[in-house]
């Protein structure tokens, strides 16, 4: 996990190493094609959802503050970029964003607070 990574580097290499996975996974359903910029942010953005890292925010704040220039201009600075993004998006998210009802995104996030509740419940009963 990139909260648990020690110094800058360290976790801008967790960052480097899931996009990487992110990657493989959207090559195997693409024929082995890589993905474009276009394919990989909403999956970025969905693995930032679903894994919901602790801590995220003072993270990426400590990662933007002292890790090296050159890891942030590089590779692990695009994706780095894109982890960014993938939060700011949700936390800017909206229906208008979405370009649907507030009555359709309000119906939404009910159904995805029961879906997680469940979620955590049933983890909760099968490690119990």
């Amino acid at each position: 996990a990139v909260s648990s990574a020690v110094g800058p580097s360290a976790k801008i290499n967790k960052i480097l190493d899931c996009a990487h996975e992110i990657n493989r996974v959207l090559r195997q359903g693409n024929n082995g094609t890589l993905p474009s910029a276009d394919d990989f942010l909403p999956a970025m953005i969905l693995v930032v959802k679903l894994a919901n890292p602790p801590q995220l925010m003072s993270t990426l704040s400590f990662i933007q503050q002292y890790c090296p220039a050159y890891l942030l201009m590089s590779e692990p600075g695009c994706y780095f970029t894109h982890v960014q993004s993938a939060v700011f998006f949700l936390d800017q998210l909206d229906a208008d964003a979405l370009s649907i009802s507030q009555e359709e995104f309000d119906e939404g996030l009910l159904l995805a607070n029961a879906q997680e509740q469940a979620r955590l419940e049933m983890k909760r009963t099968i490690s119990t």
